[in-house]
């Protein structure tokens, strides 16, 4: 057979990033969907007080090669909310009370980094969040100090002949300090002179149903922050998320299971008292709705999907994923790892300097079937019908004028060794 003219070669783009981060009771479902053979995705970012009870998960997900990254969370301990939790106490760095920055400021950070990286080797993790905490702005004295840790993290697993493990820098901060370009150009110099593979972006507040003016600015602060050389993974945006792969602002995104899609730091800092609140159970899954990117508890989702019309328009049609549209309801957590996947896969196809003017008509599709669910429940939703038409006019406007990246730095699970060449000239 003949070879294709070589004016229709391309060499394929990096698939985009897709982390899953199970919950205390999402493991069971994707170690079943691993062991089954399940969609794409690059890996899982598994909590370190969950250890025991996700070892499985993590021994499954190696051997079926995929990314096993340590969160140890240190952002967690600095928190009164984290503090609270006693599996989070019991990690062997947590010590014996609550992390504040003048600790580390006289004692070194040899106590909280030296067991992660022996942890992370141990139970051979192939990546790990550097143990970061959330930082107001560069005159923070958590920001020194975090800094301090990624490098004393690297040179520790180093020393361990782990120098296979990925660090990725997990950069905590309020989207309105990046909004000033004094603070933000003073982290991205920072970032630079470090030996880090990806920097997973922790944006506080953020989530799926994030404004017109999130979604600009998230944009604008990728596109300077793709200067490190390092991938972008945005971490718990939901829907939004979505729309940053589309538009070429990040590499990656992590991803809850059904829940976590959004992150909200205040839930950290200022927790509500305990007498003050009800009996805490684990929250029930919920079902995604995906051309409308939310979730519904499943009361609600069969009351809507039962609506004349609706299934037609909003049920899975995936056949692998949801035989009946009850199954979306059944298994939502199922429903919900397939369909994120797809949704990933589905941009990573498309070539990268498409991405953006496919994007605008994903969400020109996802604006128009709102219309039709504000039609079904217009208190419900019509917000989101709001949300979903402002966000069209904002992604039209930047592929208008063409503002965004012809090029991603998508994650590939190895080294960022041009990172590092450019970190060492420093």
């Amino acid at each position: 057979m003949d070879s294709p003219p070589a004016a229709l070669l391309r060499i394929a783009d990096p698939p985009l990033g897709l982390y899953f981060r199970p919950g205390r009771n999402d493991h069971t479902t994707l170690l079943q969907m691993v062991a089954a053979g399940p969609p794409p995705f690059h890996g899982a970012v598994l909590n370190a007080s969950l250890e025991k009870r996700q070892r499985e998960l993590r021994l499954h997900l190696e051997n079926s090669h995929y990314e096993r990254v340590l969160d140890p969370m240190a952002l967690e301990l600095a928190t009164r909310g984290g503090w609270e939790r006693d599996a989070l106490r019991g990690l062997e760095w947590a010590g014996k009370e609550r992390h504040v920055p003048a600790h580390f400021a006289h004692s070194g950070v040899a106590g909280l980094v030296d067991p992660i990286a022996k942890f992370a080797a141990e139970n051979r993790y192939s990546a790990v969040l550097a143990p970061t905490h959330y930082i107001e702005n560069v005159d923070d004295p958590w920001w020194k100090i975090d800094r301090r840790a990624a490098r004393r993290l690297r040179l520790q697993l180093d020393a361990g002949d782990r120098q296979d493990v990925l660090i990725y820098y997990r950069l905590a901060v309020s989207r309105q300090t990046l909004i000033d370009r004094e603070q933000r150009f003073a982290i991205l110099a920072a970032l630079a002179d470090l030996d880090i593979d990806a920097v997973w972006l922790c944006l506080h507040p953020v989530s799926s149903r994030s404004g017109p003016i999130v979604l600009r600015s998230y944009l604008e602060l990728c596109r300077d922050l793709a200067s490190i050389d390092a991938p972008l993974v945005a971490e718990r945006a939901g829907f939004l998320g979505l729309a940053l792969l589309g538009m070429n602002a990040v590499g990656g995104i992590e991803s809850g299971i059904t829940l976590g899609q959004g992150y909200q730091v205040n839930r950290l800092l200022s927790p509500p008292r305990k007498e003050d609140s009800a009996e805490v159970f684990a929250p029930q899954p919920r079902v995604y709705i995906e051309r409308l990117g939310i979730t519904l508890t499943k009361q609600e989702a069969r009351s809507f999907l039962s609506a004349q019309g609706m299934k037609r328009r909003f049920a899975c049609q995936d056949r692998t994923c949801c035989r009946h549209w009850e199954d979306m309801i059944r298994d939502p957590r199922r429903h919900f790892v397939f369909t994120r996947a797809a949704e990933v896969a589905s941009f990573s196809c498309v070539p990268v300097h498409n991405r953006p003017t496919v994007c605008v008509d994903w969400i020109r599709n996802a604006s128009d079937d709102a219309v039709h669910a504000a039609k079904y429940n217009a208190v419900k939703f019509e917000k989101d019908r709001k949300r979903l038409s402002e966000w069209r006019l904002t992604l039209a406007s930047v592929v208008d004028r063409r503002n965004y990246s012809e090029s991603v730095h998508a994650p590939e699970g190895q080294r960022n060794r041009n990172h590092h060449r450019a970190s060492s000239l420093h």
